[in-house]
């Protein structure tokens, strides 16, 4: 038996939204031939590509449906996309389609599309899908040099495999802020708990089965109190799905819910004059996007924009008593004069980002190879390429997804100020998509 690596001009390290994202861009415009022909290896832990964790959450996309059926909308002849193209999903999301679409369907294409990527990847001879496998290892052997070492579920040795180029699409992990779960533990203390809530972080709650934990734990309280912890998107929906999807022998009271932010919120409208006349102000010109929208990047759209007009009395939504808004404590001593009924606090959700999980980065000694974003959470220049921790980038090593720190506000014309990371679905079948596509292709020249 051969000892030698397998080689692939391209490794995909991930196999969801993001990772598959530039796949998907090459099926719809019928490219994706350019790179499965130079031979493209990806890795996915899971028994398939596309969906990542989508399908598992309780809760509506903060995009139409329109935004993800548009990669099967393209008016191109491409074979790669047959079953998606022919699936009955297409039909039940186009119900959605100018209106935000539950995630469970959203995951349900993505998944289908998947499908139809693997199917090309498995007949392309030069290419390879290993599923329900994990990286473990990414050598640096030098310049546009991997060796990647791989294990399958339950295999006992490991497989390496070589690549001219490596993108990281490893999704993220929840990021909690211990410091301010300890001031809440401490409060909680101070006014004598038998108990300390439930804590766990929005990832968990916005689950399926993490909603139906919460729903049973809070079963054992009468009127239980929540504290939700952050002010954007992930914290609106925690607050929303407490209150809209949890059901059993408990009542929720006005108050009930507590959600605690640093900054001020930050909303989505189509126009300046559409925010004011709505009751809304706080922006300044440089939140602004290129198109004249308001926040279009960072702002709340969907469910947790409908969720905050309700608490901030904007325009003629109806008042939401069960859920108020607080800035966030910063000592013990601020969490215990918020005015909440303590003795009934069960749940704590902390909605404040996410991590890159890092698949550990070797050179071709096995020293570790420090990473920039491990100091400032931006991993990659707007090239999506990886960079070490002088912040210059190592050739052939790009990674993409929610965590990588790569920008999209001056590819999709947002606000100046906005300070986020990319999260967007069409983003990475689309322009992200085309770029890290071309980039794939071009990477460590022909292998």
């Amino acid at each position: 038996m051969s000892t030698t690596p397998r080689h692939y001009h391209c490794a995909i390290i991930g196999g969801g939204p993001a990772g598959t994202g530039p796949l998907v861009y090459g099926a719809w415009s019928g490219r994706l031939g350019e790179l499965l022909e130079r031979g493209l290896a990806v890795v996915e832990g899971g028994g398939e590509l596309g969906a990542g964790r989508l399908e598992r959450y309780a809760i509506n996309s903060n995009s139409t449906g329109a935004t993800f059926l548009e990669c099967l909308e393209h008016d191109v002849a491409s074979p790669y996309l047959a079953e998606a193209g022919a699936s009955p999903l297409r039909e039940q999301i186009g119900r959605y389609r100018d209106a935000v679409l539950p995630l469970d369907l959203a995951g349900g294409l993505l998944r289908t599309i998947g499908r139809d990527l693997l199917g090309a990847v498995q007949r392309a001879d030069a290419s390879q899908a290993y599923l329900n496998t994990r990286a473990e290892e990414v050598r640096v052997l030098a310049p546009n040099k991997f060796e990647i070492t791989l294990r399958a579920t339950g295999a006992s040795e490991p497989e390496r495999i070589s690549a001219a180029s490596v993108l990281l699409a490893t999704g993220g992990t929840p990021q909690i802020t211990r410091e301010t779960g300890a001031q809440i533990a401490a409060a909680c203390r101070a006014q004598g708990l038998p108990r300390l809530p439930l804590m766990l972080s929005s990832d968990e709650l916005l689950q399926e089965s993490g909603r139906r934990g919460a729903e049973a734990w809070l079963d054992g309280y009468d009127q239980p109190q929540v504290l939700v912890i952050g002010g954007a998107h992930s914290a609106f929906s925690s607050a929303w799905l407490v209150l809209e999807r949890l059901r059993g022998g408990f009542e929720l009271v006005p108050g009930a819910v507590t959600l605690l932010h640093r900054s001020p919120i930050k909303v989505f409208y189509d126009t300046a004059e559409q925010a004011r006349a709505d009751g809304y102000d706080a922006f300044a010109p440089g939140d602004i996007g290129s198109k004249g929208q308001v926040f279009p990047m960072a702002g709340l759209r969907g469910d947790a924009k409908a969720l905050y007009r309700r608490v901030a009395g904007l325009g003629d939504a109806a008042p939401e008593p069960r859920l108020r808004l607080a800035r966030l404590p910063q000592d013990a001593a601020g969490f215990a004069a918020l005015g909440i009924d303590w003795k009934n606090l069960a749940l704590v959700v902390f909605a404040t980002g996410y991590l890159q999980p890092e698949v550990p980065l070797r050179n071709a000694r096995g020293a570790p190879i420090a990473l920039h974003g491990q100091y400032t959470e931006r991993y990659v220049d707007q090239q999506c390429r990886l960079l070490d921790v002088f912040g210059s980038p190592i050739p052939g090593l790009y990674a993409t997804g929610f965590t990588s720190g790569f920008s999209p506000s001056d590819m999709l014309g947002g606000e100046p100020s906005y300070a986020g990371k990319e999260n967007s679905v069409w983003l990475c079948q689309h322009m992200l998509g085309e770029a890290l596509f071309n980039t794939l292709v071009r990477a460590g020249g022909r292998a």
